[in-house]
């Protein structure tokens, strides 16, 4: 339930700060982190979502080529839109979850105008263009 960062989408007008977590309590306060999922700077996927009719109910402005940041304690991430897309809600592949590079994915209900939980899923998916890389001791 930590807050650890703030995103930006410049072009969707979208300024919010990214809680560790996806439950309820976190959805309420901005953006949630998929607990799963790596953390900025890690080098696998960063996924987070966010209730369309608050944090990203303009989400739908970004275009593919339109930079995002994430902004941590630790250091400034940027990614780079290259992909959009609208699935069915159950399609668990379109987290992607386990890439083998960078990945930030964002994803909400979708249409973006309703309100309460729907069957489809509006997704965006960013490659990262610069970032400090965590070095992890195993």
């Amino acid at each position: 339930g930590t807050e650890y960062a703030e995103l930006s989408i410049p072009s969707a007008e979208i300024k919010a700060p990214v809680f560790f977590g996806d439950g309820d309590k976190q959805l309420a306060k901005g953006i949630g982190h998929y607990n799963g999922s790596d953390f900025p700077g890690m080098g696998s996927t960063v996924l987070l979502s966010g209730h369309n009719n608050t944090y990203l109910h303009t989400i739908d402005r970004a275009q593919v080529g339109d930079n995002i940041t994430l902004t941590t304690s630790y250091g400034v991430y940027v990614y780079k839109i290259n992909e959009i897309k609208i699935t069915d809600s159950g399609n668990v592949s379109a987290t992607r979850i386990s890439a083998d590079e960078e990945t930030l994915v964002i994803y909400t209900c979708y249409p973006l105008s309703t309100l309460g939980l729907t069957s489809k899923r509006y997704f965006v998916y960013a490659e990262y263009v610069s970032r400090p890389v965590i070095l992890i001791n195993e």
